[in-house]
């Protein structure tokens, strides 16, 4: 019995790290976040519905977040409110994700990396959602998830400020995002 839990716990364990080193592979910088990404905005998730979808093989459940939009940095949409698809969620009690899927919440608040697919949009990678926190009369955005060498400005597990953020898209825009 003993032995059995062990090889459970190292097959959990590796299975883990695994999928923690993949969704650190598609980590990205804030420059590729920006030349990636067809709209960047701030916006704040509104409503959401799960349901199961099929694809060739297998059945997955798909999460779609009503987000309102409260500002735009890069490219145009028709509305104030967009769709947004993200694999992952819960439907009728059973729960699915990963660590190489975005999590959006109900209410939160998160600068967004995204690209058009038919008639929803997709968050651009693991990185290309910056959850904003309020402190005090300053917003800053998780710095986490992006890839850098940059330490002066990226601090793993620190916050950067969003309009630091907001000058470094502006000013990869005006490059033509070079």
């Amino acid at each position: 019995m003993k032995k059995m839990t062990f090889i459970l716990i190292t097959i959990l364990t590796i299975s883990f790290l695994l999928n923690f080193a993949y969704s650190y592979e598609k980590k990205r910088t804030l420059k590729s976040l920006v030349e990636g990404s067809s709209l960047i905005i701030k916006g704040k998730i509104i409503a959401q519905t799960s349901k199961i979808e099929e694809n060739d093989i297998l059945q997955s459940i798909y999460t779609y977040s009503t987000v309102n939009i409260i500002s735009h940095y890069k490219g145009e949409t028709e509305s104030d409110r967009i769709l947004i698809k993200t694999s992952g969620g819960t439907y009728q009690g059973i729960s699915s994700g990963s660590l190489s899927s975005v999590s959006l919440k109900k209410g939160e608040e998160s600068l967004l990396f995204l690209n058009k697919n038919n008639d929803h949009w997709v968050v651009n990678s693991i990185s290309g959602k910056l959850p904003i926190i309020t402190e005090g009369r300053q917003q800053k955005v998780e710095s986490l998830m992006l890839l850098t060498n940059d330490k002066k400005h990226y601090k793993k597990g620190k916050t950067i400020s969003l309009d630091f953020i907001i000058s470094e898209i502006n000013k990869w825009n005006q490059k033509g995002g070079k």
